[in-house]
């Protein structure tokens, strides 16, 4: 660890973090672009003129995903050199990864707000089995590539007893 903390300096963490959020958001603007333009134009347009979603601050809850997603990425990288989770040192990068957070869960909260109030209230079961079923696939599917990378660093020996690991 000694190896990367020195060869790692603060320095390189904005000059790193800018051409990655850079290439990320260009790639998903071009990726939205292509999916607008040429891939579902006919079925965007149906959605549009429905008004039952606010398409423009999902796709603004879109971008500002991709901005979590950077957060965690900066939040990781200080993990991995230090050994410790927490903050990067304050930097744009930081300050804009964190404001994507904040951002993000304004609107979604005022999306699922807006939601309960035009159907009269949430049927919550309802609610949590689609969640469920939205989230626990990709959850499951991130546990095994864990387990697996765990296992091929480990050599494939159990380090700790089963029972251990079962709790």
């Amino acid at each position: 660890m000694a190896g990367i903390s020195f060869f790692w300096r603060k320095e390189y963490e904005i000059l790193l973090f800018i051409p990655i959020a850079i290439a990320c958001y260009l790639s998903a603007l071009l990726t939205s672009h292509a999916v607008v333009r040429w891939i579902a134009p006919r079925e965007l347009a149906a959605a549009l003129g429905n008004g039952a979603r606010f398409i423009a601050i999902d796709g603004i809850r879109g971008y500002l995903a991709l901005g979590v997603f950077v957060q965690h990425c900066l939040v990781t990288g200080v993990f991995l050199r230090s050994g410790q989770w927490g903050e990067s040192s304050p930097t744009i990068g930081s300050q804009f990864a964190n404001a994507c957070v904040a951002i993000f869960f304004m609107i979604t909260a005022f999306l699922f707000w807006g939601r309960a109030r035009s159907k009269g209230g949430i049927a919550w079961k309802g609610f949590f089995i689609s969640r469920l079923f939205r989230i626990y696939p990709l959850y499951l599917f991130v546990l095994l590539v864990i387990c697996f990378a765990v296992a091929f660093k480990s050599d494939w020996i159990a380090l700790e007893p089963g029972a251990t690991i079962a709790k």
